[in-house]
């Protein structure tokens, strides 16, 4: 089994509906071609206002905190506590892990640890802007930094959600990505580029695709082509296709 991970693209961008408290529950099944995967995850999310200053000519006045639980087939689970000073900039801190309870077909599970409890912790930022008359371009970069370690066994940890190896027993990763497009209507098609890379082993991969996301009320779809390439797979053609339902609200914009 493998996953793979779109955070910024399945974000919930929802400007016109703002409480003061909410809630939003999100299912997500993800299909990619290559290299192949698929991913079925579900999140929760709890969020407050800090304080709101907004008025009619400026509607991102405002500051919230956001508490999320999330977890996917795959074995992983995170629980992330994101901070928001002002609306269009989220600060990140998680704790989590994942439990690999299958093999891995990427790697060679007798030289890689691929198997058990492997602890993943991370620290991040995204920003959110938005130009034109009526905000309809968007462009939204993240950046996180993970410590991904299993201190009981010393062989080169193997992640499954990048398709990446590791340093002996652990190591420190920085992934990059960005969004950018324009929001017509009720879809918005654009570019998504995105970059991790293992600090001590130097793995890494590379991710850049044109998608064209359709919102409805609950639901929305991501399809997506472009290239992907790593130190484990060849440059290669590779297809996307993202499903989201999600039920509630939340307090800010992503």
């Amino acid at each position: 089994m493998k996953s793979f991970n779109f955070l910024i693209i399945s974000l919930v961008i929802n400007i016109s509906s703002i409480a003061a408290l909410a809630q939003l529950t999100s299912v997500s099944l993800a299909f990619r071609n290559y290299p192949l995967a698929g991913d079925l995850s579900a999140s929760y999310k709890y969020e407050g206002m800090i304080w709101d200053h907004r008025a009619e000519s400026n509607a991102s006045k405002f500051s919230y905190w956001q508490l999320v639980v999330g977890a996917d087939v795959d074995g992983i689970v995170e629980f992330a506590a994101n901070y928001y000073p002002i609306s269009f900039l989220r600060l990140s801190a998680a704790v989590g892990g994942t439990y690999r309870y299958y093999n891995i077909p990427s790697f060679n599970c007798n030289v890689v640890n691929c198997q058990g409890f492997l602890s993943r912790n991370r620290v991040g930022a995204a920003f959110l802007g938005a130009f034109g008359e009526k905000n309809e371009w968007l462009v939204i970069p993240e950046y996180n930094l993970l410590w991904l370690g299993d201190a009981q066994n010393s062989l080169p940890i193997g992640d499954e959600s990048e398709n990446l190896i590791g340093g002996a027993s652990a190591d420190i990763m920085d992934r990059y990505q960005i969004l950018a497009g324009k929001k017509i209507k009720n879809q918005m098609f654009g570019i998504f580029v995105r970059q991790a890379q293992f600090r001590l082993s130097g793995q890494h991969n590379e991710f850049q695709v044109l998608l064209d996301k359709i919102n409805w009320s609950d639901t929305d779809l991501t399809l997506g082509v472009g290239r992907y390439s790593s130190d484990l797979y060849l440059p290669g053609i590779t297809f996307f296709a993202l499903y989201t339902w999600h039920v509630g609200q939340s307090v800010g914009f992503f």
